[in-house]
């Protein structure tokens, strides 16, 4: 439902990154870009935390 970045568009990076081997971590979240925004920060932040610390991305999605 975002009316910013269109679905497909995030999508089609996602399935080109994985095509690629890299561990891509990908969560729906089926709200506009603000509220996602918003509701995703904590996650985020979790995210980047873990960057941060030199931790490796899991990935959660396969090519």
């Amino acid at each position: 439902m975002d009316e910013l970045i269109p679905y497909r568009v995030g999508a089609a990076l996602r399935d080109r990154w994985c095509a690629r081997g890299v561990p891509v971590e990908w969560k729906d979240y089926p709200l506009d870009h603000v509220t996602t925004a918003v509701t995703g920060i904590p996650t985020a932040l979790e995210w980047m935390a873990g960057r941060l610390a030199d931790e490796p991305t899991r990935g959660n999605r396969a090519a």
